[in-house]
């Protein structure tokens, strides 16, 4: 299965979705009391860095910076950047 969206159904979609990526999306980490096999999985395949100036000989380091982006400041609200990319709202930002 494969899915298509044309230009027009993006801008409906990008406008959305600050406002319902909160509903399928967190950036915290869940607690590894409660679900150590998730807390585990996400700690070993979903966390980037270190990176930039804490580690010159990663992958994604040129000049010393991240080419990714990372890391991110903490923000009370998720909001789509410039680029269309959602910048996640965290907790512990409140």
């Amino acid at each position: 299965m494969s899915a298509t969206c044309s230009y027009s159904n993006m801008a409906k979609i990008k406008k959305k979705l600050p406002t319902q990526v909160d509903d399928v999306i967190s950036a915290e980490l869940p607690n590894p009391k409660e679900d150590p096999v998730l807390y585990e999985t996400i700690r070993k395949h979903m966390i980037h860095g270190p990176c930039g100036e804490l580690n010159r000989d990663s992958l994604c380091t040129k000049d010393v910076k991240c080419t990714k982006s990372y890391s991110h400041e903490m923000i009370i609200k998720t909001q789509t950047g410039n680029d269309g990319y959602p910048l996640y709202m965290q907790k512990k930002a409140r």
